[in-house]
């Protein structure tokens, strides 16, 4: 493999990074291979120990996302980070894989138990001012209506529920992004251990 079949390659494999990113990459690449020739190495084999075109991008296309997410954190951009990282070979599947579906649990628990407070908050409120609006259409197949005291506690229950939830919802926000930033930190640390920089510019 010549240098331009290498750099034809490798922009092959960097389809999900922007093209100026892209050509800067190529440009780096390139002037790697030019100073090495002009030095008295052989094309080929300086070419071959630059590596596979094909795990370089994925290297790459890894290290852009993660710098992607660190700018724009958001749990989508986290995905792509984990998805691109994962990608870089089956025993850093193993790594990444199973600390990807921990933390996925964690925060649908995490959401999950504050919409379920506001949910059950906004249904009691719903149905208690039905039972004075319209009892016949809430309470016709049922024997159980409110009586006025107890229409009043069940809002109160409620609002004390919608309360409780969004506040356990802000906290999960805000505990999500410290969440996200051991995360990332994580797949930069793995990241690093796969990555051999004295191969080439990365």
């Amino acid at each position: 493999m010549n240098k331009k079949e290498f750099l034809e390659s490798l922009r092959n494999q960097l389809k999900k990074i922007p093209k100026e990113e892209i050509d800067e990459i190529l440009q780096d690449y390139s002037d790697h291979i030019t100073i090495g020739m002009e030095n008295g190495r052989n094309e080929e084999e300086l070419i071959k120990s630059l590596g596979d075109p094909k795990e370089i991008a994925k290297q790459m296309n890894a290290n852009y996302h993660i710098k992607n997410a660190e700018t724009k954190t958001s749990a989508s951009n986290i995905f792509r980070a984990f998805y691109a990282t994962a990608g870089l070979g089956f025993f850093n599947l193993i790594f990444v894989l199973p600390f990807f579906i921990i933390i996925l649990a964690l925060l649908f628990v995490v959401f999950a138990v504050p919409l379920a407070l506001i949910s059950a908050g906004i249904i009691v409120i719903i149905v208690s001012v039905g039972n004075f609006l319209a009892p016949e259409y809430f309470f016709k197949n049922f024997e159980v209506a409110f009586s006025a005291p107890e229409a009043v506690g069940a809002i109160l229950i409620s609002i004390g529920l919608v309360s409780l939830g969004l506040l356990i919802l802000i906290a999960a926000y805000y505990a999500s992004k410290s969440v996200f930033k051991l995360v990332l930190r994580y797949l930069k640390f793995n990241l690093k251990i796969i990555q051999n920089k004295e191969d080439g510019p990365i």
